[in-house]
């Protein structure tokens, strides 16, 4: 550290800067063997993922919306809320994640009408893609702001 602060006066910000974190990064562990700190997925898990909808001229409401948050130390935690007909109970669920991949376990809640079974799917820009165990089709779920929002 010494050796940058005497450099200080002879150092433009770019380059101040760029010797900061090559500092930095000499004194991270795990740089010295090779190590690289775990890195954030490429696109971001956490968001509203849904497809409900309102049915037109039958006040019917179905699909599914996923709230997916990152719960920091305690790992990720999906909010579901599934439609056939009605809106229902949410449902809070602990999520597993590794990249772009999530999976959690939809557990027997009072009043929620989501499957009573482990989804898998996996998260894009665009949205989530995936399926609940013994279910014949993948669900396709947008990113875009909660239904009730608008």
């Amino acid at each position: 550290m010494h050796r940058i602060v005497s450099l200080l006066p002879s150092l433009t910000l770019p380059l101040l800067l760029t010797s900061l974190m090559a500092a930095a990064a000499a004194q991270t562990p795990g740089a010295a063997s090779g190590n690289r700190p775990q890195t954030r997925p490429a696109v971001a898990v956490e968001g509203i993922y849904s497809d409900l909808r309102w049915i037109p001229g039958e006040a019917d409401l179905l699909g599914f919306e996923f709230f997916i948050v990152n719960g920091g130390v305690s790992g990720y935690y999906a909010v579901l809320q599934c439609a056939e007909g009605e809106a229902t109970r949410p449902a809070l669920v602990k999520a597993q994640v590794t990249g772009e991949r999530i999976e959690f376990e939809a557990h027997s809640q009072a009043g929620s009408l989501c499957p009573k079974a482990r989804f898998v799917g996996t998260v894009s820009r665009r949205g989530l893609t995936g399926r609940f165990d013994g279910s014949d089709f993948d669900i396709t779920l947008a990113r875009r702001p909660r239904f009730w929002r608008r």
